[in-house]
């Protein structure tokens, strides 16, 4: 069992994500605008550390945002709480949750 402490309904998707220092692929396989889970087997984060990140969208631009590590599973990937989303960014996610 996981401690879920979610206020919103993370929506499943399949988006290319990526930061600094990646080394493999990465996912956003879910989200809200809370925060997301990013599958990927290059988990060098670790609980707490704060990340800028991009994500791909639909129409091929990328959405630069920031988050909190909330925890790890090694190889698989990480979940994160979103931090300083601005309302452009609330907008956009929320549009994602929407397809």
């Amino acid at each position: 069992m996981t401690d879920e402490r979610r206020d919103e309904e993370r929506i499943p998707l399949n988006l290319e994500a990526r930061w600094e220092g990646i080394s493999h692929g990465a996912r956003v396989s879910d989200i809200s605008v809370d925060g997301c889970y990013i599958d990927t087997i290059t988990t060098a984060v670790s609980v707490g550390e704060l990340l800028s990140f991009e994500i791909k969208l639909p129409g091929g631009e990328w959405l630069p945002l920031r988050g909190e590590v909330t925890h790890t599973t090694p190889n698989i990937g990480f979940g994160l709480c979103f931090t300083f989303l601005t309302d452009e960014e609330q907008r956009l996610i929320a549009q994602l949750n929407a397809i």
